[in-house]
């Protein structure tokens, strides 16, 4: 009975190591996400700055927001390459949420970098700080 006790709690150790690499992996995605959404909203409807404090951090934020513009897709498509050849083996409904959730922070990442790089980036008018 000890011996069943041991080998569950080790599968479950086991799925969360097979899951934390891409989780990991798409945290440079999650945050483009809230820099990129929190800049969006920041703006009233003529595209100025409603926080006049966040111009102090312009640089920091927009530097960042465009670091991570770069970097996310390719840390993303990671993650999900990792979730499709994940070991141990993962459950099928495990399996299909981690390849769904990587698909859409591949797909939201890669807006993102288009936003940032190949049109006007409106999302850095939030901090600007008026």
């Amino acid at each position: 009975m000890a011996h069943s006790i041991d080998k569950d709690d080790s599968d479950e150790t086991g799925s969360w190591r097979a899951i934390r690499r891409p989780i990991i992996l798409l945290l440079p995605s999650l945050l483009l996400l809230v820099i990129e959404l929190f800049g969006a909203a920041a703006t009233d409807n003529d595209s100025r700055p409603i926080f006049p404090a966040l111009g102090r951090f312009y640089w920091w934020f927009v530097g960042s927001g465009m670091l991570l513009s770069g970097v996310a897709p390719i840390t993303s498509a990671a993650a999900l390459a990792v979730a499709l050849r994940r070991r141990p083996p993962l459950s099928k409904r495990v399996k299909l949420l981690l390849v769904t959730v990587c698909t859409a922070f591949v797909s939201a990442s890669c807006l993102g970098c288009v936003w940032t790089f190949l049109s006007h980036p409106t999302w850095t008018q939030g901090f600007s700080g008026g």
